[in-house]
């Protein structure tokens, strides 16, 4: 649920975006000061910001869901052992026992997984997010030259000239955003699915 609503936000802000962001930009390709080339070129641009950010978005969500399946069988014993440390009666068969170090043993291992698993994942995703950045720093400057030739050319007033590349690199987040939340409600679907698979598994 909290999914839904968390999506239905985004995606109505994005939509929003995409609106109004879209209808100020379409000025940029409708201006006749600026030559054809040019207006292929930034709509390549535009077109190939927002395929390698999507990209990105996928290949994150894809790996993020794979880590996370490895810790299905760590959450089991995680779960375990903070059930028996909260229970008062656990608490004095590990000091009567000396199970102390037993106890800090198992908590090690597991938070030497998590960080070598998370760890990992950082190092996998690092790559997408530079991509991300690259590609969003690119279509920002294409953006200002696109409009800045323009405003050389006595199409465009000095004072939109901030207003159109803001626009154009808008446009192209808010794409990126609805398709990054779309990801994320499907990834999420799929950690349902093996959630309700495990409460349907038959008791022992």
């Amino acid at each position: 649920t909290w999914y839904l609503v968390q999506f239905s936000g985004v995606g109505l802000s994005s939509l929003v975006s995409l609106l109004v962001s879209g209808t100020l930009a379409s000025g940029l390709f409708a201006n006749p000061s600026a030559p054809l080339w040019m207006k292929f070129a930034l709509l390549l641009l535009v077109l190939g910001s927002a395929l390698a950010s999507g990209f990105s978005a996928w290949r994150k969500e894809t790996l993020r869901d794979e880590t996370y399946k490895q810790f299905i069988p760590e959450n089991a014993g995680f779960n375990f052992y903070m059930d028996y440390y909260a229970d008062p009666h656990a608490g004095k068969e590990v000091r009567l026992c000396g199970l102390e170090a037993l106890a800090l043993e198992q908590q090690r291992i597991r938070n030497g997984f998590a960080e070598k698993t998370l760890g990992k994942l950082n190092r996998q995703t690092c790559p997408y997010v530079a991509l991300t950045s690259l590609s969003s720093e690119l279509l920002l400057l294409g953006a200002w030259l696109f409009a800045t030739v323009l405003c050389l050319r006595g199409g465009l007033p000095v004072g939109s000239v901030a207003l159109q590349a803001a626009s154009l690199v808008l446009f192209s987040k808010a794409m990126v955003d609805l398709l990054a939340a779309m990801l994320r409600l499907i990834g999420n679907n799929r950690c349902l699915e093996r959630y309700f698979g495990y409460l349907d598994r038959p008791s022992a």
